[in-house]
């Protein structure tokens, strides 16, 4: 069930992106080709799923490459997409990770599995979506996507 109780506002993709970046504990990050759109979310949600995924970067999959993060708008679709370059994720698992309590069989750290399906449960809410998908080469890349203009408000 996605969340209903969104206050949108708009904001330049950057900032949005900045703030994500402020609250994560993960400092070894790159916006790549900053963005200056201008879009439409609840600010304080999509700045914490950048933030959760940012912290799991640092957390799953440690690298001496910084995480990158690139966004582009096409009309009123937002893309933001995290890229690490730890280990990925294993394939079998790689279509359930955004479920509730689903981790990785080796990861060692403390926590529950649900951040990322809080992530998702956002995006949702936003008409959206998180998708997940291994690099070649390595590493994991986390997309988040809606269209600003089908947002639509629950009562």
């Amino acid at each position: 069930m996605p969340y209903t109780n969104l206050e949108l506002d708009t904001i330049v993709i950057q900032k949005l992106i900045d703030q994500g970046i402020e609250l994560s504990k993960n400092k070894n990050v790159v916006y790549k080709k900053p963005n200056r759109g201008v879009i439409k979310c609840d600010v304080i949600k999509i700045a914490i799923v950048i933030k959760n995924l940012l912290d799991n970067a640092e957390k799953y999959a440690p690298s001496l490459k910084a995480v990158e993060i690139t966004s582009d708008t096409k009309g009123s679709v937002v893309n933001i997409s995290v890229r690490d370059f730890g280990p990925g994720i294993d394939r079998g698992l790689i279509k359930k990770i955004t479920d509730p309590y689903v981790r990785g069989k080796n990861v060692k750290q403390p926590g529950f599995g649900l951040g990322l399906s809080i992530c998702k449960k956002v995006m949702v809410s936003h008409g959206g979506d998180l998708t997940v998908n291994n690099e070649p080469g390595g590493g994991c890349c986390f997309k988040i996507s809606w269209d600003y203009n089908k947002i639509e408000l629950k009562k």
